[in-house]
């Protein structure tokens, strides 16, 4: 109250703010594109892409605001896929990424999508011919 500042009126501010974040998290606004467009696929597609960000990209990426995630921070992500040898799933896994990003750019919650900055940085996969 000394700096001029109710204290009751900065709780409440901190309370929202936490509230706030805790919606703009990467893994809320996944599940929040999730629903959007889990009615467009398969029910397997569905459940087998959420289980994907589940197990590999939410434990690196979910509870940091979208907005503040960079573009090492998705590669770091991924890299855990392509060092799997898993190199077709971790370049879809990006572009999933990229998807998600563009969706928060969309609803107002980011102004940058990291995934653009990113191209060629995965390996590629040996195609048979």
């Amino acid at each position: 109250m000394a700096a001029g500042i109710d204290p009751s009126q900065a709780k409440q501010a901190a309370k929202r703010e936490a509230i706030l974040r805790g919606e703009n998290t990467f893994e809320a606004i996944t599940r929040e594109w999730h629903k959007t467009r889990e009615n467009k696929w398969t029910s397997n597609y569905a459940a087998n892409l959420l289980r994907r960000f589940e197990a590999d990209i939410f434990p690196r990426l979910g509870n940091r605001p979208v907005a503040e995630i960079t573009p090492p921070g998705v590669l770091s992500a991924v890299r855990v896929l392509e060092k799997r040898g898993a190199l077709d799933l971790a370049r879809r896994t990006m572009q999933t990424c990229g998807q998600i990003f563009m969706y928060a750019i969309a609803t107002g919650r980011a102004v940058h999508n990291p995934v653009a900055d990113l191209r060629g940085a995965l390996k590629t996969p040996v195609r048979k011919h």
